[in-house]
């Protein structure tokens, strides 16, 4: 069945009461909602009553829906369309005052997706490659964890709490925004490099179960909270086992160190022999 909005008065009220919905006084095809609506499992493969504008929240999650259209231009609570079988934000509120949840659907852009979110923003679990069209502004978490992402050079320009980006494809960090307020979750991806991501982390850095190397841990951010995890990361060998960042970073740098004379004497040692060995050939 095709999305096709109701078109009669009589039609919109009779699907209005049986969702409970108490519009405001006055609607015509087009329905107000000063309170909230929760169409939660309510089995809807569409929404057949075009909403403009709900005071409250808007709970579409758990159906089967395939489009957003007929969802409100503007809500002033939650907006929640979570456990669909979206592949498009097509038709998405312009304004949501508070939470986005769009997890666990089938979405493989977020074309559609408001500018600012007042809330936490939450697109987990869906075939995401990019985040082309994700919001400017999200004033509390970042959940994209569980995609497909393997790019970050498009991302959020403020964000005000965690975020969390584990269980990706991504190599690199590049394009992260350089200040993090809260927690950096980047944990279950194929991370080789941490150069060019960010440069202060207030909250506990995750990167376990990536591909990191020693010397690539020269560009770990300044983590305020002096909490690290990087378990899984079989080329660190026991420096994986160090949580205090402060200690880890004094060991990196000490390693690297020993490193670099070791290479600068290897380096004097070749010019030395290779200094003898013209002489006696010279001497032949």
């Amino acid at each position: 069945k095709k999305n096709m909005l109701l078109k009669e008065l009589k039609d919109i009220k009779k699907w209005l009461n049986l969702y409970e919905i108490i519009p405001s006084k006055e609607y015509d095809y087009v329905v107000n909602v000063y309170g909230s609506v929760n169409l939660y499992a309510k089995g809807l493969k569409n929404i057949e009553v075009k909403f403009n504008e709900v005071n409250g929240y808007f709970n579409c999650s758990y159906n089967q829906l395939v489009t957003l259209k007929g969802c409100p231009e503007s809500v002033h609570e939650n907006f929640n369309c979570e456990a669909n079988e979206l592949t498009s934000l097509e038709y998405c509120p312009k304004i949501i005052k508070k939470n986005f949840d769009c997890s666990n659907n089938r979405l493989e852009t977020l074309k559609g997706c408001p500018a600012v979110i007042n809330g936490y923003f939450t697109c987990s679990y869906n075939e995401l490659t990019t985040l082309e069209y994700c919001p400017t502004i999200i004033e509390k978490n970042l959940f994209i964890n569980n995609n497909n992402l393997n790019s970050l050079k498009v991302f959020p320009e403020i964000i005000g709490g965690n975020v969390d980006i584990s269980h990706n494809k991504l190599k690199s960090l590049e394009g992260i925004i350089k200040e993090l307020k809260g927690n950096l979750d980047c944990s279950h991806n194929e991370l080789k490099l941490l150069k060019d991501g960010p440069e202060i982390v207030d909250g506990v850095f995750y990167c376990i179960n990536n591909d990191l190397t020693i010397e690539e841990l020269k560009y770990l951010p300044n983590i305020k909270s002096d909490f690290i995890s990087i378990k899984y990361n079989p080329k660190l060998g026991n420096l994986q086992n160090i949580h205090n960042f402060k200690e880890l970073k004094e060991k990196v740098e000490t390693i690297l160190n020993i490193k670099e004379e070791k290479e600068n004497l290897l380096n004097i040692i070749n010019k030395e022999d290779l200094f003898l060995k013209e002489n006696t050939i010279n001497k032949i």
